[in-house]
């Protein structure tokens, strides 16, 4: 089976790269930047190499300020 790897940016509220994850499975997590809250089940196993996808995270902090973080998500082989 060939290998994927996804490949994610941050969109906003910053552009910033996360680190690739190899291997993804459905049970690969991201965590949110300014909000610290994991995204599950970020990749699901009919994705396939060349598609890209965008994930919301929506929450609230512990002050109660709502947090909003936009991912790009890029599938690609290894």
């Amino acid at each position: 089976m060939t290998k994927l790897v996804l490949n994610i940016t941050e969109v906003y509220p910053q552009e910033k790269v996360h680190p690739e994850i190899e291997n993804p499975n459905s049970s690969t997590t991201v965590t949110c930047g300014n909000c610290g809250t994991e995204v599950r089940n970020i990749f699901n196993l009919t994705r396939y190499a060349g598609e890209s996808y965008s994930v919301q995270c929506r929450s609230r902090n512990d002050v109660g300020q709502q947090c909003l973080n936009a991912f790009k998500v890029e599938v690609s082989e290894k």
